[in-house]
């Protein structure tokens, strides 16, 4: 079999798992409250837990940025359980929503936003699911990348999300040399800018990368997340643009969905779900 040769160029996670995070922990003046600084991603956040508030024994937690309150519910952000509350940057509430394994169905209402219908695009023989709005149409652009956007494919976007899947025996060379390769071709690229990468350390995966930047095209923004992910015997490549000059801040939105992304144990490859059946 042909191997594959992938490189990822942004122009052209996440998981229910247990993460392993690089924190500074503080007592709070109550004995029930701590503080973690959170740098599981490129993205950290100033987390403020209550030991003394559970749902199903999970804490309820703060998310700060910028001594900014953006989040809280229960869990962690990546494992979202029960009623979470989002904010904007002023301090108004985006919305309220009710998770369930950090996964949201049903209808809840966003802030300068339609009611949103949220439903679950499962790919069985693909080994994934996500959370996502009913009205984004997911598009095949081959037989292992999947995408969908706030415009079906029809113009400009203002938020987009593409996900990749390649079994680790059809891809050619090391994953490792994947992430470098793609690290120094942005790195030498005029457009982009305020670039970070690392290595992400999740228990449950062998390998798992993030590569974050803004990027320059035709007098916009982008904001661009990839996330290289090993499972098992199987490679995720996750990538996600926002238009950072968009009306609306689609910013709640890509948190909820992304963080929604679950790996299945293993792959039914029987099982191929058409895509009208899988929104």
């Amino acid at each position: 079999m042909k191997k594959i040769l992938l490189l990822f160029m942004s122009s052209i996670l996440f998981f229910s798992c247990k993460f392993e995070k690089h924190i500074k922990i503080e007592y709070g003046k109550k004995n029930c409250t701590k503080k973690i600084i959170d740098a599981v991603y490129n993205d950290e956040y100033l987390t403020k837990y209550d030991t003394c508030n559970k749902y199903k024994r999970k804490f309820y937690r703060k998310y700060f940025t910028d001594n900014k309150l953006i989040m809280e519910g229960y869990s962690e952000r990546y494992s979202k359980e029960g009623v979470w509350r989002f904010y904007n940057k002023k301090g108004d509430t985006i919305t309220k929503v009710n998770f369930k394994n950090s996964e949201l169905t049903g209808n809840s209402k966003f802030k300068n936003l339609d009611t949103i219908s949220w439903g679950i695009f499962a790919l069985p023989n693909k080994g994934f699911r996500i959370s996502k709005p009913k009205r984004l149409s997911v598009l095949e652009e081959d037989e292992n990348t999947f995408y969908f956007d706030d415009k079906n494919g029809n113009g400009s976007t203002n938020l987009s999300f593409r996900i990749t899947m390649h079994l680790i025996d059809d891809i050619d060379g090391e994953i490792i040399d994947i992430y470098n390769n793609t690290v120094s071709q942005k790195q030498n690229h005029k457009r982009i800018q305020r670039l970070k990468f690392k290595k992400v350390n999740i228990s449950d995966y062998k390998e798992s990368y993030q590569i974050t930047n803004e990027e320059i095209q035709d007098d916009k923004i982008l904001l661009i997340e990839e996330n290289i992910i090993v499972y098992k015997d199987r490679f995720y490549y996750i990538q996600i643009i926002q238009n950072k000059q968009s009306k609306y801040d689609y910013t709640v939105m890509k948190e909820i969905i992304k963080n929604s992304f679950k790996v299945y144990d293993t792959i039914i490859p029987d099982k191929v779900t058409k895509l009208s059946q899988a929104q």
